[in-house]
């Protein structure tokens, strides 16, 4: 009759315990985001609607960088499960590949977003941002990090960043819907790092594999087009781990409930 009870009570002690490990999710916008343009080195678009990414009809390549504000918003030792980036593509070449694959790359140094061709009063279109437009200062382009007098170069033009690909995705050819790069080891490394050490969160940097054929890239929109449901989101699936002491008070405590209960049924059975 004992071995049962301790049995039940050592099982609402587990419970207990695990209770105290809590997931949660929650889905970000992005705080900062642009294209850099390889044929208009001193361009941009910090404040346009357009994110693009692959080379236009003259062999071009385009990069877009994304950033979110991890630390601002998860708590402070979280341990990060899962991520995954969500983009809505609007616009494609006359002629289109089936798939496109752009892959993600970590930003190895920091970069602005400035207020170059922003919309004034915001709608979703892309028009006049495939060739960017004179940067203003704070922007990032293919040469700077920052734009400005003077300008803060990147240490290679076009972006400093990580030869490792933290993630990869196919974009199709449905416009208007969104697509996904689902959670790799690389992405919740990435996101883990960018919330234990906020000062190297630089976001990522979009690149398309095939940076050498004509007409491979896909634009979607940015943070700053009008439509709330079309901007970039990071969804981050995380755990709260509890500290070591709050794990020892709530074993103390139910083996304190074991040992009285033990000590009362064996008063009783005498």
């Amino acid at each position: 009759m004992l071995r049962p009870f301790i049995r039940i009570v050592s099982l609402l002690s587990l419970l207990a315990v695990s209770s105290d490990s809590r997931a949660a999710t929650i889905t970000l916008g992005a705080s900062q985001d642009g294209t850099i343009y390889s044929n208009h080195i001193n361009r941009g678009s910090g404040g346009g609607n357009a994110l693009i990414v692959g080379t236009n009809g003259r062999d071009a390549p385009r990069r877009a960088l994304i950033e979110f504000d991890v630390a601002g918003q998860v708590p402070a030792g979280a341990v990060i499960q899962n991520v995954k980036l969500t983009m809505v593509m609007g616009q494609l070449p006359t002629e289109p590949e089936e798939f496109s694959t752009i892959e993600l790359h970590r930003v190895s140094a920091s970069w602005g977003e400035g207020t170059t061709q922003q919309q004034n009063p915001p709608n979703d279109s892309f028009g006049g941002m495939g060739q960017g437009a004179p940067a203003h200062d704070g922007d990032v382009t293919w040469s700077s990090r920052f734009w400005g007098s003077p300008p803060t170069p990147w240490s290679t033009p076009g972006g400093d960043f990580n030869a490792a690909v933290s993630g990869a995705a196919a974009i199709g050819l449905p416009i208007d819907v969104p697509y996904s790069w689902d959670s790799t080891a690389g992405m919740v490394a990435d996101v883990q790092d960018w919330l234990d050490n906020p000062a190297a969160n630089n976001g990522w940097i979009l690149k398309n594999v095939d940076e050498t054929s004509m007409s491979t890239f896909r634009v979607f929109y940015s943070r700053q087009t009008a439509t709330a449901a079309w901007r970039p989101q990071l969804t981050i699936e995380y755990q709260m781990i509890p500290e070591p002491t709050s794990l020892a008070m709530a074993g103390s405590a139910f083996a304190g409930c074991v040992i009285a209960a033990t000590r009362r049924l064996k008063r009783s059975s005498t």
